[in-house]
């Protein structure tokens, strides 16, 4: 995985949004329309009664030399196809980036930091030249890595090429919008272990849960940030909507769920509770590993979050949800 350094955010200041009561969007672009979570946040909305302008993302790609949130920037600003793109957006209120590639083990690096790193710059860009209201972007909590707690601030851990992705796409944008006098407002949405009926990342919980290896670290209450697509799209829709003063930066709230009860739902039975020194241990010898072999990074994370789940601190919507029942409802379904 490439460097990555936090010094470059000590230079932008990033403002929160004003509180604006006439506020009142009636038209939402989807860029990634047609994939898991534009799909559903499409649907969401019309639904709602919203019209949705529905868009296909370009394809980019990005070298290695390029890497960097000034490179990004300035391949965003020079992007030939710009000005098209804000023709299509040039009737939306707001902008909702659901594109990018969730594969965090799969892509081939060029196209995943394109996806994810330069292709936000870009629709940001064409955003602000269409004067959209608000423009959100899909993030993920990855960007923070394997922290304690996660929250919503623009300090990053990124510990593989798909978070150093993500991390770098958030950088792009902050940048890009503290570059100009610009009328489009920009939220990025930090999305976290989001499950859906169909999704492999489902499948592949479900398939873990019902194994011999269904475990988790003692005392097995704490809490994970695995959540439901239903509560991703109720919650884009809130803070596309929301007048009041509104942070730049949005953590998916806590759906009230713990290590133990995401292994339940989704196997069936009750998880093996493994003593905390023993899973502390495992865990510290399998990152001496990693940083030997760095591919190993993904499925050592994922183990972690298993056995010792994640807590997380949103600010602004802290109790956004009431109970578990949204993602609970996703595991225990039959595929």
């Amino acid at each position: 995985m490439d460097e990555w350094s936090n010094d470059f955010f000590s230079s932008i200041s990033i403002e929160q949004i004003k509180e604006d009561q006439s506020w009142e969007p009636k038209i939402w672009g989807v860029i990634g329309a047609s994939g898991f979570i534009g799909k559903a946040v499409c649907e969401g909305l019309e639904k709602e009664g919203f019209e949705v302008v529905k868009l296909k993302a370009p394809r980019l790609s990005l070298i290695s030399a390029d890497r960097n949130v000034k490179n990004i920037s300035e391949s965003a600003r020079s992007y030939s196809e710009k000005e098209l793109l804000a023709r299509k957006l040039a009737k939306c209120d707001v902008v909702v980036n659901a594109a990018g590639l969730a594969t965090p083990d799969g892509a081939e690096k060029d196209i995943l930091f394109g996806a994810n790193s330069l292709l936000p710059a870009v629709l940001l860009e064409s955003a602000r030249i269409a004067n959209v209201g608000r423009f959100i972007h899909l993030s993920s909590a990855a960007v923070q890595g394997n922290r304690k707690t996660i929250d919503e601030s623009i300090s990053y851990s990124p510990f593989s090429d798909y978070s150093l992705s993500k991390a770098l796409g958030e950088a792009a944008l902050f940048n890009t919008i503290s570059e100009f006098d610009s009328p489009t407002e920009l939220v990025v949405i930090r999305a976290t272990s989001v499950q859906g009926r169909g999704r492999q990342t489902t499948k592949n919980l479900k398939r873990i849960s019902r194994s011999l290896f269904s475990s988790v670290s003692a005392p097995g209450n704490q809490p994970t940030v695995v959540s439901s697509l239903p509560g991703l799209v109720s919650f884009v829709r809130t803070v596309g909507l929301e007048t009041s003063n509104l942070n730049p930066v949005q953590l998916q709230p806590w759906e009230k769920v713990s290590v133990s009860q995401v292994l339940e739902a989704a196997g069936g039975r009750k998880p093996l509770v493994i003593p905390r020194r023993l899973c502390q241990t495992v865990i510290g010898l399998a990152h001496l590993v990693t940083s030997l072999i760095p591919k190993f990074n993904g499925p050592v994370r994922r183990l972690e979050l298993m056995w010792f789940g994640q807590t997380q601190n949103s600010t602004q919507y802290e109790d956004f949800f009431a109970d578990s029942s949204l993602v609970l409802k996703i595991l225990e379904a039959d595929e």
